[in-house]
């Protein structure tokens, strides 16, 4: 058994020509898959008779990021905004759409022949906190969802 220890991981952005774009290098990254099940029982017996999964969910929360471009705060704020920088602003847009990320976390095993990469796909986040403490990096505490994780071992680069 392979072991793995990190918690770092990047947040890209798809920008929608093929390629992709780092906006948030992140500590303290979390990204748990969770998914509901229903059991069934049979008359007369006290034993389950089958289990069905249903509404995977892939929960990510992130505790601190180095913001590596302004505009991740127009990409949550507003999100048809795009890139264009900050310098004549963003406020909240009355708009039901979210800008959909990605996450990718490249965990490598405490041997260094392996890497465990995860890649959490269209995540939004719901929250957006501005704090700060001197010398460090910005406190996000972003909580977001995703729709998709892969998993994947692959020899440590």
């Amino acid at each position: 058994m392979t072991t793995y220890f990190a918690q770092n991981g990047t947040v890209y952005i798809d920008t929608g020509d093929g390629t992709e774009t780092e906006v948030l290098a992140v500590q303290n990254c979390t990204i748990e898959v969770q998914m509901e099940a229903n059991d069934l029982y049979g008359w007369g017996s006290i034993k389950r008779v089958a289990s069905a999964r249903h509404e995977a969910k892939v929960n990510v929360t992130i505790e601190y990021a180095n913001i590596l471009t302004e505009d991740f705060f127009k990409y949550i704020l507003d999100p048809s905004a795009g890139a264009t920088g900050l310098a004549t602003g963003v406020s909240i847009a009355d708009t039901t759409s979210h800008h959909y990320f990605k996450i990718r976390a490249v965990i490598p095993s405490s041997d260094n022949l392996y890497d465990l990469d995860i890649l959490a796909e269209d995540v939004y986040f719901v929250n957006l906190p501005f704090t700060g403490e001197l010398g460090e990096w910005v406190k996000m505490n972003l909580e977001g969802h995703g729709a998709d994780v892969t998993v994947k071992q692959v020899a440590h680069q």
